[in-house]
């Protein structure tokens, strides 16, 4: 597999698990950037949100890796910053 593609793969899979662990609401604000070197990258709207991710990275991260049947997500990192909603675009 292709770094391009684990990287995609990890990054829907994220969006399809993360709502069960940080709450629905919390994926209007939190979005996916990328995966590089065991570390996927998201962006969310302020450091409310990021402390909500830190919190519940550790779930986040087992749970991934047993979707995925590979230990590929070492940490998860949230960067400040404006996310764009759907309704914005």
């Amino acid at each position: 597999m292709s770094r391009q593609s684990r990287a995609a793969l990890i990054c829907e899979r994220f969006r399809k698990l993360a709502p069960s662990i940080i709450g629905e609401k919390a994926m209007d604000h939190v979005q996916t950037k990328f995966f590089k070197r065991g570390v996927l990258y998201i962006s969310v709207p302020n450091s409310m949100w990021a402390q909500h991710v830190y919190v519940r990275r550790h779930d986040l991260i087992m749970k991934l890796n047993l979707n995925l049947e590979k230990d590929w997500v070492e940490d998860i990192r949230a960067h400040v910053g404006h996310t764009i909603l759907e309704e914005e675009i």
